[in-house]
């Protein structure tokens, strides 16, 4: 499905729907070029989560741990750094880390193929138009599905 980000309300309306739905063993999935929002809409999936701390880019250190007051754990990878040169022994090492937890995976290029099959997986390819953002959006979850066509395609 494809929804259209116009503001800021709408990007805080996606992150608290992706909140929703947001358990362990789950990833989601950011593409999209640099600027595109990937961090701006984890920021604000995070303070929908719960999280009151300070959320930065993972670009220099891979991945961010954070804990929200529920109990969940969320990793945020960034594999830019990386592009496709990960070998199976690294996706392995990333992966112990993120078993258990809710994961944000930002440039997923070099771990996509490890994912586990079991995960609930979300993905998001961010378009940058001259009014805001195009996002395109596949995920294994139908009720996250349905939730966001009820919001975004409302009458």
């Amino acid at each position: 499905m494809q929804i259209k980000i116009n503001s800021l309300k709408d990007s805080e309306n996606l992150a608290q729907i992706l909140a929703q739905f947001a358990g362990p063993n789950q990833a989601i999935l950011f593409n999209g070029p640099l600027a595109a929002g990937k961090t701006t809409i984890t920021k604000l999936l995070l303070t929908a989560l719960g999280y009151k701390g300070l959320v930065t880019s993972p670009t220099f250190v891979i991945m961010n741990q954070y804990q929200c007051p529920n109990e969940l754990i969320v990793n945020h990878f960034d594999f830019y750094r990386l592009l496709d040169k990960i070998s199976p022994e690294e996706a392995e090492m990333y992966l112990d880390a993120a078993n258990d937890c809710y994961n944000i995976i930002e440039w997923p290029a070099p771990i996509k193929q490890y994912l586990p099959l079991t995960w609930v997986i979300t993905e998001l390819t961010i378009e940058v138009l001259s009014t805001g953002r195009l996002i395109n959006i596949s995920t294994t979850n139908p009720e996250l599905l349905a939730k966001l066509e009820e919001e975004f395609y409302h009458e």
